[in-house]
């Protein structure tokens, strides 16, 4: 793996920022790399101000959800902001 590849996160994403939505714009030069949907182990709620989803693990009742993954590169500025929603292979499948 290279260096520059080390340094790029890939992220889950649902909610406005999909593509088409109003958001969207807030990935800027994010690459869009594929659909994706969680296990179905997961439920979604509005958190903050009530506009931004919250994804969180239920031991039962939970639904798959739709979204897209995206790679950010460290100079994003986006990147260390989104860190925490990191696209791993037990969520997005």
């Amino acid at each position: 793996m290279s260096q520059t590849q080390q340094k790029n996160r890939r992220v889950f994403i649902c909610g406005s920022a999909l593509r088409g939505q109003p958001d969207h714009q807030n990935l800027q030069s994010a690459q869009f790399i594929k659909e994706a949907a969680t296990q179905s182990l997961y439920r979604l709620h509005a958190a903050g101000d009530g506009w931004h989803p919250a994804i969180y693990k239920v031991a039962e009742g939970g639904i798959s959800i739709p979204g897209e993954v995206y790679e950010l590169t460290a100079l994003s500025k986006r990147y260390d902001r989104l860190r925490t929603y990191s696209a791993r292979s037990s969520m997005a499948r």
